[in-house]
């Protein structure tokens, strides 16, 4: 295993975006969900989905410099269509507005469209907490997953869960069963507050904690760096 910094990891992630096709705020946002997924112990959504990205990128699978278009067409509804890029840029652009009008309205529901490659659902309601409001993500990547995240009134996050096992710190107490099936019992948004409520109450009571610098197997890291030459 390598130990690399965070700092190391993005700037070797925004650097094979970068050459590979990404524009350099696109790269940006990435790298971002990249760091996270592997300085909190999720490396299945980090550093080894990269080869893959950049291969997508040079075949024109994503256009890495997609513009995110934002829209609001009814209600408490936000569109940020990622016109065939990432997921992380189109989110990032539609957060802002969905935060003002949750704060306006107390709730907003933000949908992503068009999008390659997602990360972990426990990535993008992390940053609905820290804007001080509680996240509820839910996803079907082929399989249902589901991410909860609450805010700890000081731009941190005080609890959050996931039902990706992949995504569950060792010490949840979490049954695996129970991960793994949960979503399958979620029919409808409408289910969701009973399903949530229930699984705080099995899941972890803190986040987890960054880990600075990160373990990173040999071959990964020697691959990552060809990518950034």
């Amino acid at each position: 295993m390598t130990l690399v910094t965070l700092d190391q990891l993005s700037h070797v992630t925004r650097t094979a975006l970068m050459k590979h096709g990404a524009a350099e705020w696109v790269a940006d946002q990435v790298a971002r969900a990249v760091v996270e997924a592997e300085a909190t112990g999720a490396p299945a959504y980090g550093l080894s989905r990269l080869e893959v990205v950049c291969a997508d990128l040079d075949a024109g699978r994503i256009n890495g410099h997609a513009e995110p278009k934002v829209t609001q067409p009814h209600g408490d509804t936000i569109v940020a269509d990622a016109c065939g890029g990432f997921s992380t840029p189109a989110f990032a652009r539609g957060l802002p507005q969905a935060v003002e009008h949750a704060r306006q309205t107390g709730a907003a529901l933000i949908l992503v469209r068009d999008a390659a490659t997602a990360t972990m659902p426990g990535f993008f309601t992390a940053q609905i907490a820290r804007a001080g409001m509680i996240g509820l993500a839910l996803a079907d990547a082929g399989t249902r997953r589901l991410a909860v995240s609450l805010p700890d009134g000081a731009g941190g996050v005080a609890r959050q869960f996931e039902t990706d096992p992949r995504n569950l710190p060792a010490d949840t107490g979490l049954p695996e069963a129970e991960a793994k099936t949960a979503l399958h019992r979620l029919v409808s948004p409408a289910d969701a507050p009973e399903l949530v409520a229930r699984l705080l109450t099995l899941g972890a009571d803190q986040p987890r904690q960054f880990s600075d610098p990160v373990a990173v197997p040999d071959g990964l890291w020697s691959r990552a760096e060809q990518l950034a030459r």
